[in-house]
């Protein structure tokens, strides 16, 4: 049961114009086989990505990723939208996903933990996977930060840079 179905119309528009940015520009990737089940989807699924680093140094890595998953028809069709948090410490890995409708609505929360070799390959039979309480204050404040980055931060910036690359260029 999903309580938190609530969206306001403002939210709408912007994850709209937040999927059609991230289908437009994002980078062309795969969920493979693996991750797919473990996040909610049915098989391994074309996405359209966009990945942040936020941090890198000796001991690891903390990427921010926002992807939507769509059908490879001839046309193109979006089927969810996810925001992921992804963090490696050392041989360690935990990420955390987001999925919502492509309104906004949180319809599942995943935490993810891991081990990876020296390589960073993911050490078979190290991973647990965790179902979250999408109602729960610690989940939702997670979620809502993922969510003001890539609709307040990142999607003004997206379009801007938009904007710019299809403007024509001014006379001299």
């Amino acid at each position: 049961m999903i309580v938190n179905a609530r969206t306001t119309t403002s939210s709408k528009t912007e994850f709209d114009a937040l999927v059609r940015v991230l289908m437009a520009s994002g980078a062309d990737d795969r969920i493979g086989g693996n991750l797919a089940p473990v996040i909610g989807l049915p098989h391994a699924m074309a996405i359209k990505v966009q990945d942040l680093l936020i941090s890198e140094n000796a001991k690891g890595r903390e990427i921010r990723s926002c992807f939507v998953v769509y059908d490879e028809a001839d046309t193109p069709r979006p089927v969810a939208l996810y925001m992921a948090r992804l963090k490696r410490s050392g041989q360690d890995k935990r990420s955390q996903y987001f999925r919502m409708t492509l309104e906004g609505v949180l319809e599942k929360a995943i935490l993810s933990q891991g081990k990876t070799d020296e390589t960073g390959k993911a050490v078979r039979g190290s991973g647990v996977k965790f179902d979250q309480d999408v109602n729960a204050p610690d989940v939702q404040k997670s979620f809502n930060a993922e969510k003001t980055f890539w609709l307040k931060e990142w999607l003004p910036k997206a379009r801007r840079a938009a904007a710019k690359s299809s403007s024509p260029a001014a006379p001299k």
